[in-house]
């Protein structure tokens, strides 16, 4: 129905997002195949909830995140990455990037990409704090750094 009144509003799209990461989370009964396709609704919407907010809003980093998560889901690591990195540039909270980082890592590593992995790994392991810094560690070493 919030469509129905207006389906310009960036927020309602993220929810929809929201419902479908939700319902493949919550669902082990679901098969592989309906969870891709869950998965694919969110990113879609994720991708509406993006087209449709404001530059300067500070809820398109959220936007951001949702849909990388979605894409990393469903094994398009490349937009995935594309957009994890498009969060960080939004970022307003840096202290806080090394999370980013850390599954930018991973998601080169997966995709084959070893020395941007380690890049991102070591940038993860310099902001991190004390208590991740032995996961991050182990993924460098994981990459051989």
């Amino acid at each position: 129905r919030a469509l129905e009144l207006d389906p310009f509003y960036d927020w309602t799209y993220a929810l929809l997002g929201d419902y479908y990461m939700r319902f493949v989370a919550g669902d082990t009964t679901i098969s592989a195949e309906q969870r891709q396709q869950a998965m694919l609704q969110a990113a879609e919407n994720y991708q509406q909830a993006l087209a449709y907010a404001d530059l300067g809003s500070s809820l398109r980093y959220n936007y951001f995140i949702a849909l990388a998560g979605a894409q990393a889901e469903t094994g398009q690591v490349g937009l995935a990455i594309a957009n994890y990195l498009q969060a960080l540039q939004i970022s307003t909270a840096p202290s806080e990037n090394w999370r980013i980082e850390e599954v930018v890592a991973r998601l080169y590593f997966q995709s084959g990409d070893r020395a941007k992995a380690l890049a991102y790994a070591q940038s993860a392991l310099a902001g991190a704090p004390e208590d991740q810094k032995p996961n991050i560690q182990a993924l460098i070493l994981e990459l051989g750094g």
